[in-house]
């Protein structure tokens, strides 16, 4: 799956960067259900684990100065390469509100 994600991911200003906003599908019929239940569950059970495991860790300002820039290169990335933000703004949707449920603007 690493390799997988490799792959497919982007290089911004030379950092990786992507929309972890969620998967995103259309016309969905009933015979995706389970794939999507089963991708739903694993996701769960993961990234549970990954909060149990990390949830104590100690942070200080030189891990917030990183998650600022990394979300900066983020919100930058989504409003000039990702395609369904940009899909959203040519159908009128202002820029911002594409932003609005991240929290880069929190």
């Amino acid at each position: 799956m690493k390799e997988l994600c490799k792959r497919h991911g982007k290089d911004y200003k030379g950092e990786k960067v992507g929309s972890y906003a969620g998967i995103y599908s259309f016309k969905l019929d009933e015979k995706d259900f389970e794939f999507f239940k089963n991708m739903a569950d694993t996701y769960f059970k993961v990234y549970s684990g990954i909060i149990d495991r990390r949830k104590n860790e100690k942070f200080g300002q030189k891990e917030i100065d990183h998650k600022l820039k990394t979300h900066g290169l983020w919100a930058e990335w989504t409003m000039i390469e990702d395609e369904g933000t940009l899909f959203g703004i040519r159908k009128g949707i202002p820029p911002l509100a594409t932003l609005y449920d991240t929290k880069v603007l929190r």
